[in-house]
């Protein structure tokens, strides 16, 4: 069983060995699939994002095209249009839009392992393919109703159609790989970056005719621009809402300005604070922003790729000179996993706000660096003595590898078993039990604090014969009336039949929720708590 990378195709192969790659592969797949549904069924709430695609698929199985950017969205990604077209089979809202991530997150693997054994060995690919399996923020990430599981899909089948293209020459391949990226930005605007790599890869690095080469690969990038130009010419139909131009222009110039009105509020702050040691903490840290970024992307990105499976990569890129002999096409992955990395790093900077899932643009084409670290990691075992001495070196490397695996397995199993948000099934509880309180014809509005709004609007909608916004501006703390009179004919005013009174989120300048124990216009119908919310109370308004 050779860990030596291999960038040619075997040519004969014998049928054993066929079995065992086969077997490799579909054991992966099924140890994937198995962590995924075992979480989908012990998920007890949709994520605030997936309320507002799901409500997206439904305005577009109700043709209320002019709705889809009207609630907390201002652009349509894929996810609605698969959650619409898998709601046709499963006829559940919810649950159809966690198959459609479910299976791209799982089927994300298979180009992968295509990827992968581009370069390396059936041993070191599988392992890795393993890990990428397994690790937990791919694996919650598959589960949770967002855009990235497509994006992951997508990106994956670009990069080994990418590889391909490299080594044949064939055109067919680069306009795959140019469409596959084209779909994966369609997902998730960010994909865009790998558009901008591979065109360029192409144009400097690439075999052959470099121009003919890039201009296949952009073909349907050039197709669907033209699109989106015919729409908006001719359909009056925003180019944000389809192509989102806005959102990639502006992370040429935002982050310097975020950074400079990040500046001038630190010195602001630092000026307003007598203690020195902070003052000097302060100043230290307005005058390196930019190293702020760094530390905090890297700890962001150790904490997604999982602390055990991150010395994977540590090992790979400190042997980052064994990439040279893997053939052709590790200078495109290297170069779209580095700039995956800057790319959160503008974000960082930008937003200071990097999601787990966000580092899947580096995982994946970056994986090729944990499959260095990890063919280096099934040397050293294998080689031990006590180990090669024991069983002889064929079957210690045998142990080391399935020993490997297991270690593989059992470090994420305790992350990936745990159940997620478990307490917050509380606010599926009181939105069914003001559901069942309203005629099924009629929308549900409940006036709550903004960070509950979604769930609760959400769940006491989902089973209307009609679409309703999870995210109404109108029935969140804001503005609330410094009287109950006021504040009831206000919320009558709106069509408010239901408020939540929550302890922690109440606004200070607010009436006294005691005034509304005893009055005829309010009936309470339960208390509940949650830590997020403290206490909370739920009343009808009559």
């Amino acid at each position: 069983m050779s860990t030596t990378a291999s960038s040619t195709p075997e040519t004969i192969r014998h049928p054993q060995t066929v079995f065992f790659d086969r077997l490799s592969f579909f054991a992966v797949l099924a140890v994937a699939l198995v962590l995924r549904l075992w979480l989908a069924v012990h998920t007890t709430i949709v994520n605030p994002d997936g309320t507002l695609y799901i409500h997206q698929a439904r305005l577009l199985t109700a043709h209320q095209w002019k709705e889809l950017t009207s609630c907390g969205l201002s652009f349509v990604s894929m996810l609605p249009v698969w959650i619409a077209a898998a709601h046709h089979w499963i006829g559940d809202w919810i649950w159809a839009a966690r198959w459609v991530t479910i299976f791209f997150g799982w089927a994300a693997l298979i180009p992968l392992d295509g990827f992968l054994r581009a370069f390396f060995d059936r041993t070191t690919a599988r392992i890795t393919l393993l890990m990428a399996a397994v690790t937990p923020m791919m694996v919650s990430n598959s589960v949770e109703i967002v855009r990235e599981p497509l994006m992951w899909f997508f990106a994956a089948c670009g990069m080994w159609a990418m590889v391909h293209a490299l080594r044949t020459g064939r055109m067919p391949w680069f306009a795959l790989a140019g469409l596959s990226f084209l779909m994966g930005a369609w997902a998730r605007v960010d994909a865009v970056l790998l558009i901008c790599v591979g065109a360029t890869y192409l144009a400097f690095r690439s075999t052959g005719n470099r121009a003919w080469n890039t201009l296949i690969f952009l073909l349907p990038v050039m197709a669907a621009v033209a699109v989106v130009l015919y729409l908006a010419l001719q359909r009056g139909i925003s180019i944000q809402t389809l192509f989102r131009g806005s959102d990639i222009l502006g992370k040429l110039y935002l982050p310097l300005v975020k950074v400079h009105e990040l500046r001038i509020e630190l010195k602001a702050l630092s000026a307003s604070i007598a203690a020195q040691p902070l003052v000097f903490f302060l100043q230290e840290s307005r005058q390196q922003v930019w190293l702020v970024a760094i530390g905090s992307l890297v700890n962001r990105t150790i904490e997604a790729l999982f602390y055990p499976f991150a010395l994977f990569f540590v090992i790979g890129i400190a042997r980052n000179r064994q990439a040279r002999s893997l053939g052709t096409g590790i200078g495109f992955a290297v170069a779209a996993a580095l700039c995956g990395f800057i790319l959160l790093y503008i974000h960082t900077l930008q937003t200071w706000m990097v999601y787990y899932r966000f580092v899947g643009l580096v995982l994946l084409p970056g994986s090729v660096f944990a499959a260095i670290g990890i063919r280096t990691s099934i040397e050293w075992l294998s080689s031990r003595t006590w180990l090669s001495n024991t069983y002889g070196p064929r079957k210690g490397m045998r142990i080391a590898v399935i020993g490997l695996c297991a270690a593989i397995v059992l470090a994420a199993l305790p992350k990936n078993i745990k159940t997620p948000d478990a307490d917050k099934r509380v606010y599926v509880e009181i939105a069914q039990s003001i559901a069942s309180r309203v005629s099924i014809e009629r929308p549900v509005k409940v006036m709550t604090s903004h960070g509950i709004q979604p769930w609760i609007s959400f769940y006491a909608n989902i089973d209307r014969p009609f679409p309703v916004c999870p995210l109404q501006l109108d029935s969140v703390y804001e503005h609330i009336p410094n009287t109950l009179d006021s504040f009831l004919e206000q919320a009558v005013h709106r069509g408010i039949r239901f408020w939540i009174w929550e302890e922690r989120n109440w606004p200070a300048g607010a009436f006294d929720v005691d005034s509304a124990t005893n009055s005829p216009r309010l009936e309470r119908i339960g208390a509940y708590h949650h830590p997020d919310t403290g206490a909370m109370r739920l009343y009808e308004i009559r």
